[in-house]
């Protein structure tokens, strides 16, 4: 595909000189979160041109994403992202554990004690992926976006230009690539400039609410979990400490009180998401009110001090694009290959969501807090294989890798 050509324009934001300045690229990507970033430095790192919209004023400081998955340790790596991640991240080399409120927990998982069993039972295993390739890598989104963003300016500044407050506000098909409408409109300025880009994809990495998505006519299926909103709450606490918690995911098991609590970054801040009744008021004032019963009573009956850093509600949703590709408008994916590959690429992608992502979280959402009776069977029969079978215990773990079958990397 020939170069769709170009002009320049500033956008107050880097140095004014070449990508920077341009209206053209080759891949325009709208969400400077973790996703967008990640795709816009391996593009940047390849030489193709990429310029990415985010309508925030700069990198979203929320309690969102909190760990990263051994699933994709190993792209990190090829990007030579895996080190510098390292230096900011906790990592962890343990499972998942599933706790009461308080007590001993029901179920704790060791993969190398895992491993060990079956080894000495006989088993033969396939050779274990490199340790920095098989832990559990816990930060922050935020923390991890403005990671990437600096790789970016130090290793492809000259071919990706990151621009904050530049919302998408229309896209369109035209022959042989995408164009796509930003705007540097701000709150209390009436004079602003409507400015349209053009490239050959446009990659929507946008959230839930994706203006790329809407804009493109994709609806969204499935459902929206309307018996509960949940609450993350970030806290100075050390449940490491404090309760022998693992530093990743410890799931909470109660009909009210459930919970997922896990370790943030390198700091003693743990993650407390807790669960709510869907019409208790979410504004500022109620919530903090709330969480002051809330959050203690998943601490240590004689440690209840603690600091409320952060706190948000959020809710679930079973949902996926009902595509991932319209034409030059892509969901997620490597704008970089052939169209045949990322078709198939995108297929993949979403096949793994509706058979592997989607089942996995309903199911742990109910194993943490229903009391069907059947429901409650199938959670006993489960921490018990947990518990006593390491290859269950192990399988279960590794549910994770099917989330990325192929690269589609050559």
């Amino acid at each position: 595909m020939g170069s769709l050509g170009g002009s320049s324009r500033t956008n107050g934001q880097q140095p004014q000189t070449g990508i920077n300045n341009a209206t053209t690229a080759d891949v325009i990507v709208v969400g400077a979160g973790p996703v967008g970033l990640i795709l816009a430095l391996k593009l940047g790192i390849q030489g193709i041109s990429t310029i990415v919209i985010e309508k925030h004023a700069g990198i979203l400081r929320a309690p969102r994403a909190i760990a990263y998955m051994p699933v994709v340790n190993k792209q990190l790596k090829a990007m030579g992202m895996l080190e510098p991640l390292a230096k900011r991240s906790y990592q962890s080399r343990f499972g998942p554990s599933w706790r009461p409120v308080q007590g001993e927990a029901y179920v704790e998982c060791h993969p190398k004690e895992k491993v060990e069993q079956l080894l000495k039972a006989g088993v033969k295993l396939p050779p274990p992926p490199p340790e920095d390739e098989s832990c559990l890598y816990m930060i922050g989104q935020d923390d991890f976006s403005d990671l990437i963003l600096e790789q970016i300016q130090q290793r492809c500044p000259e071919h990706v230009s990151v621009r904050f407050q530049r919302p998408c506000i229309g896209i369109n098909n035209v022959p042989g690539g995408v164009e796509v409408m930003t705007t540097d409109k701000v709150p209390g300025i009436h004079q602003y400039n409507d400015i349209v880009l053009t490239a050959k994809y446009v990659v929507g990495c946008d959230g839930a609410q994706s203006a790329v998505r809407q804009y493109a006519c994709i609806p969204f299926e499935g459902f929206t979990w309307t018996n509960f909103r949940f609450t993350a709450a970030d806290v100075e606490y050390d449940f490491q400490k404090e309760k022998n918690y693992f530093p990743g995911g410890n799931f909470i098991v109660d009909p009210n009180d459930w919970a997922l609590i896990a370790r943030t970054g390198p700091e003693t801040v743990f993650r407390v998401c807790y669960g709510e009744k869907p019409d208790l008021p979410d504004d500022e004032a109620s919530m903090l009110e709330r969480s002051k019963q809330r959050i203690p009573a998943f601490l240590s009956p004689t440690n209840k001090d603690y600091k409320l850093r952060r706190l948000k509600p959020y809710w679930a949703q079973q949902r996926c694009a009902q595509t991932f590709q319209k034409g030059r408008i892509l969901l997620i994916g490597d704008a970089a290959h052939p169209e045949d590959i990322i078709s198939r690429a995108l297929e993949s992608r979403r096949k793994a969501w509706l058979e592997v992502a989607n089942p996995t979280s309903t199911a742990n959402y109910l194993r943490l807090c229903s009391t069907d009776k059947d429901i409650s069977a199938t959670r006993t029969e489960f921490f018990r294989k947990m518990n006593t079978d390491p290859a269950f215990a192990l399988g279960a773990m590794a549910e994770q890798y099917k989330l990325l079958p192929d690269t589609f990397e050559g």
